[in-house]
């Protein structure tokens, strides 16, 4: 069954675009067949747990001292240890500057970023 992963980043507010990304998430994996699971990089509060709770089937924390603050490398090891281990279908990530910064480099090292071949 595939998984669609939502990755939201503790150190960013909950706001209407970070709903919306869960929304497309719940969305697209009920489309799939598939479990929709939030991946939370950074420290959780039990509010954001709540909230988050709604619109996932599953959470799932990267929780560790070097995530309380955005550093793209650390950040990027995490998102790609998290992906190899859930080994998602999809990962969306959402328009602010640290996703568009990761998810090219996510992308290459989780290898979808390889041409097709015939």
């Amino acid at each position: 069954m595939p998984n669609v992963i939502s990755c939201i980043f503790a150190w960013n507010e909950f706001d209407r675009a970070a709903a919306g990304l869960l929304g497309t998430g719940q969305r697209l994996a009920k489309d799939l067949n598939g479990k929709h699971c939030v991946l939370l990089m950074g420290a959780a509060t039990p509010g954001s747990l709540d909230e988050l709770s709604y619109l996932a089937d599953s959470i799932h924390l990267a929780d560790h001292p070097l995530l309380a603050k955005y550093h793209s490398e650390t950040t990027l090891a995490g998102l790609v240890q998290a992906c190899r281990s859930l080994q998602p279908h999809a990962v969306l990530l959402g328009n602010d500057t640290y996703s568009q910064e990761l998810a090219p480099r996510l992308a290459h090292r989780l290898g979808a970023a390889r041409p097709a071949t015939h």
